[in-house]
């Protein structure tokens, strides 16, 4: 039975400042290490309430060894980060596997120009029909982190 799993992202993401105000924060999720069943949710990055999110992507790593896809998105809409990574896709070699990321329009993915967060949401990768138990990968955001005043 698919389940919403949050155990990806306990202690695992690492913030970094690229300048005033904008945040890129990742996470490496290994399901060699905590594998996926079909139809998972994996809660890979927390988005904090106030942040506006730009981009999104996945790098992938370690290819999964058999068909496993995923689609990116957050709480309220499940693909609209980007519809379709292919988990079992590292033909750019050992450090440089293929990026997926959204594209910037909204013509393509729903949320191409980025999503203000009024609340705290995650990135989820929501997995295929297939259980997943190799693949490494990275998720990324980039997100501007806006005040809010009374």
């Amino acid at each position: 039975m698919a389940s919403t799993r949050t155990d990806y992202i306990t202690g695992q993401q690492t913030p970094a400042l690229l300048g005033t105000q904008v945040v890129k924060t990742e996470n490496r999720i290994s399901l060699a290490v905590n594998p996926s069943v079909a139809s998972d949710v994996v809660q890979a990055l927390k988005i904090p309430a106030g942040a506006f999110v730009t981009r999104v992507g996945v790098l992938v790593i370690t290819a999964e060894g058999g068909g496993l896809t995923a689609t990116v998105g957050d709480g309220t809409a499940a693909a609209g980060w980007k519809d379709a990574v292919d988990l079992n896709d590292a033909t750019g070699g050992a450090h440089s596997g293929p990026m997926y990321t959204n594209d910037l329009d909204s013509g393509t993915d729903s949320l191409g120009e980025g999503k203000y967060y009024g609340s705290a949401d995650t990135i989820d990768l929501t997995m295929s029909a297939a259980a997943g138990d190799t693949a490494v990968f990275t998720v990324w955001a980039e997100m501007r982190l806006i005040e809010r005043r009374a």
